[in-house]
């Protein structure tokens, strides 16, 4: 059996109080304190980060389950799946949006700075130009006629838009993909430095005593096998009925059977 492991340990977060310098100038304890804050919000915003990544890829898988659901047929259903999976998409991101924004802001340490917008989280698809796009083909299709000025029949609009519905699909799993590769990198720097939040313990065992039947046996036994002997006294009165009217002849003393007085010579 191997040695237990205290590898874990290694990965704590530990500073010495000693050995911090700052500015003559600066107090040493509010450095400190500073130093502290600092590395919560650092925790807190990556922590912030895998939320928003996650939730962003929820919200692409949902988008391209709205578009496959756009299959050829008739134009005008066509273009009413469209508009419906436009309509879908532009709500989807703006709730994502407003959903991370809230998380941002929420129970923030007054000693943060106020958050600033993840560069990677902002490099998401962009669904507001997508709609832009899609907008125009589902008119063609409707009306079987130009859409803003070009001239796109309705067959050409359906050529169009199943190229670009490839295109948008490709995209978003391509974006799915890098989402993923960017999570596992933060929850791996997550897990660098051992801190509360994700130190867990590794076992707890009870033990609970289960009665011993073969020593109760034993002591039931034994009491068993223990005798009380008690001592009986027997005490003989003067009146006693054992004596009968037989007198009792103690020298110096007369004593009667049917007497309860003592006469003494």
């Amino acid at each position: 059996m191997g040695g237990f492991s205290y590898a874990k340990w290694d990965k704590l977060e530990l500073s010495d109080d000693d050995e911090f310098e700052c500015h003559p100038n600066v107090d040493k304890a509010s450095m400190i304190r500073w130093k502290q804050a600092e590395i919560h919000r650092q925790r807190r915003e990556r922590q912030d980060k895998i939320t928003a990544l996650t939730m962003e890829a929820a919200m692409n898988s949902r988008i391209i389950d709205a578009l496959d659901k756009i299959r050829p047929g008739p134009p005008a259903d066509v273009s009413g799946a469209v508009r419906a999976a436009c309509a879908d998409m532009t709500e989807w991101d703006k709730t994502l949006a407003h959903d991370v924004m809230v998380m941002a802001h929420a129970d923030r340490d007054p000693r943060w700075q106020p958050p600033v917008p993840d560069p990677f989280f902002m490099k998401r698809v962009n669904v507001e130009s997508i709609t832009k796009a899609l907008t125009p083909l589902a008119d063609s299709l409707a009306a079987d006629e130009t859409a803003e000025g070009t001239a796109v029949s309705a067959a050409e609009a359906a050529v169009k838009l199943g190229v670009v519905l490839a295109d948008l699909k490709s995209s978003f799993r391509s974006r799915n993909a890098d989402l993923a590769a960017e999570i596992k990198k933060e929850e791996d720097a997550k897990k660098e430095k051992l801190t509360s939040e994700n130190l867990s313990t590794g076992f707890n065992k009870t033990v609970v005593a289960k009665p011993n039947h073969d020593q109760e046996e034993e002591e039931k036994a034994t009491t068993k096998k223990k005798t009380v002997v008690e001592k009986k006294t027997e005490i003989v009165t003067l009146n006693s009925p054992s004596v009968g009217a037989q007198d009792v002849k103690v020298p110096g003393v007369a004593i009667t059977g049917q007497a309860s007085a003592l006469t003494v010579f």
